[in-house]
């Protein structure tokens, strides 16, 4: 065999090698594109599913089929073109408010502070306030964090601020009796400083001037403290008003102490009264919310409730 024929039949092998690998490569690509096929197929039918089950449960306003599909499987973008408008806000808030409302019916709203968002009290009575929040895209039931404090602190802490207020408005009443002699005493003090100044001042020449320097400045640092004492006396005494203007508003602030716990007292007894306490509201607040997000909720009433 000549050697172009050598060259010929090695050409030869490397098309066929060439060909195979292009034709395995193809096949590669096919399988892989019908496996993209196969998962976008899946994800489509999934999405449509999804959303199909979502109008479903919209139509038949089942609230928690519809928690579960808009809270877990719907996309983002199925999410927010189905609520663009807040339509799937205003529902829910809506269905939980009827709901809450039919299961405790002592519940008063009180204002929406959101979108999904309902604030309501407890009962009717005297100052009434919000102290329980509903938040409908959760959903969640929640004591409002600040009432919440209160409720908590009221038993272990209600006489402490009266007190504290009382030893203010004490102390005062001392001082304004206590402002005449403690500003004589005062008084006579600057003045036997200044004498002492005075009487030194004179003996100052021209071998001693650096020490009573010093002693001048040790006098003038005690005057200052004794003005800035007298300072201090003087509005208990000068009849300007200042210690009638801080009286008055720490008499305010004792009115408000004494009120804010009279509402929380009433709130204790009204908790006392619709739930048992304070652990069986909590328990039946999460009972509510078990029920409500049941997708087959059980016909229970809830009972022992009395409407105020």
């Amino acid at each position: 065999m000549t050697t172009s024929e050598n060259q010929n039949d090695k050409l030869v092998d490397f098309k066929v090698e060439e060909t195979n690998s292009e034709a395995s490569k193809l096949q590669g690509h096919s399988n892989s594109f019908k496996e993209v096929k196969q998962v976008a197929s899946m994800n489509v039918s999934k999405l449509l599913h999804d959303l199909q089950e979502f109008e479903e449960a919209i139509s038949a306003e089942n609230i928690p089929a519809i928690y579960r599909l808009y809270n877990g499987e719907l996309t983002d973008e199925l999410k927010r073109s189905s609520n663009q408008n807040h339509e799937i806000d205003h529902m829910l808030i809506q269905k939980i408010h009827e709901r809450f409302k039919e299961v405790f019916p002592f519940m008063y709203f009180e204002r929406q502070v959101d979108t999904t968002v309902n604030y309501y009290r407890i009962g009717n009575y005297y100052r009434q306030r919000a102290t329980i929040g509903i938040d409908a895209s959760v959903p969640e039931i929640f004591i409002l964090p600040e009432i919440d404090s209160e409720w908590h602190t009221y038993y272990e802490d209600k006489e402490i601020e009266l007190a504290l207020i009382r030893e203010q408005m004490n102390q005062l009443d001392a001082k304004m009796i206590a402002g005449k002699t403690k500003i004589e005493e005062i008084n006579k003090k600057i003045k036997a400083v200044k004498a002492k100044k005075d009487e030194i001042n004179e003996t100052k020449g021209l071998l001693n001037r650096k020490k009573i320097d010093t002693e001048v400045d040790e006098l003038d640092k005690k005057l200052a403290s004794l003005n800035n004492q007298k300072s201090e006396w003087l509005p208990f005494v000068d009849g300007s008003g200042q210690v009638e203007k801080e009286r008055k508003k720490l008499a305010a602030q004792y009115k408000q102490v004494e009120l804010n716990n009279s509402i929380v007292e009433k709130e204790h007894r009204l908790i006392q009264r619709y739930f048992g306490g304070f652990e069986e509201l909590r328990t039946k607040i999460i009972a509510f919310l078990d029920d409500y997000l049941t997708e087959e909720p059980a016909n229970s009433e809830e009972g022992g409730f009395v409407n105020e």
